[in-house]
């Protein structure tokens, strides 16, 4: 005959086992919301899940909207949004080659969130292979993209290295690259420099840069 309290400690070691494997069986519901909505913290993902619990037809907008927004946190740095922005545009740039998608409005877009980081040799790079990559020329607007950003941060040589790279493949600086580079020269009144871009745009495209690249150069004029 089994002692009573045998079988009690076998029924209870058998309880903890069926829990612990009942608690490493993942929700379905989860799991298909993860693939919806890849990149979402698990803390809104579960949010979402309970909104979708509550009742039996869909769930109110309101309440979702609660769930899915993020807040921003109570500290934060510029350094912390810019990584942040960067690795939600890798992770949709990688979606998007799984899927076949990659375009030149892509690759642009993500070469701006390279720019606008102020990443100068990641950017660099990404012009340099990612548009041979999927066999795509750089466009005016990658161009400028590049040219803009070296020009904030004063890298005037790499900008005119950049310009004649541009020139070798066939291609010119549009109206509004030749004007950061003007407003440039202006800013720092270097009149000749400016006058010959001035020049050299209006052969190239039968016009000056626009207005607001000029005025300085026209206040160094007056002078």
């Amino acid at each position: 005959m089994e002692d009573p309290a045998t079988s009690i400690d076998n029924t209870a070691v058998q309880r903890q086992y069926e829990s612990l494997l009942e608690e490493e069986v993942e929700d379905p519901h989860i799991l298909e919301l993860q693939k919806i909505l890849p990149g979402l913290p698990m803390s809104r993902i579960e949010k979402i899940s309970d909104e979708f619990s509550r009742s039996l037809g869909y769930p109110s907008i309101l309440r979702l909207a609660v769930a899915l927004r993020e807040n921003m946190p109570e500290a934060f740095s510029p350094q912390c949004l810019t990584r942040k922005n960067l690795a939600n545009a890798k992770h949709l740039m990688a979606e998007a080659e799984e899927e076949g998608v990659v375009d030149a409005h892509l690759l642009n877009g993500m070469l701006r969130v390279y720019a606008n980081s102020g990443r100068i040799e990641p950017a660099l790079r990404f012009y340099d292979t990612e548009f041979k990559k999927h066999g795509m020329t750089p466009t005016t607007h990658s161009d400028r993209l590049l040219m803009e950003m070296l020009i904030k941060k004063k890298r005037i040589s790499r900008a005119f290295k950049l310009k004649q790279d541009i020139e070798k493949d066939g291609r010119s600086l549009d109206l509004l690259s030749y004007g950061s580079l003007v407003e440039h020269f202006g800013k720092h009144k270097q009149l000749g420099s400016a006058l010959l871009l001035i020049k050299e745009c209006m052969d190239v495209h039968g016009s000056p840069p626009g207005e607001k690249s000029l005025k300085n150069i026209r206040l160094v004029c007056r002078q």
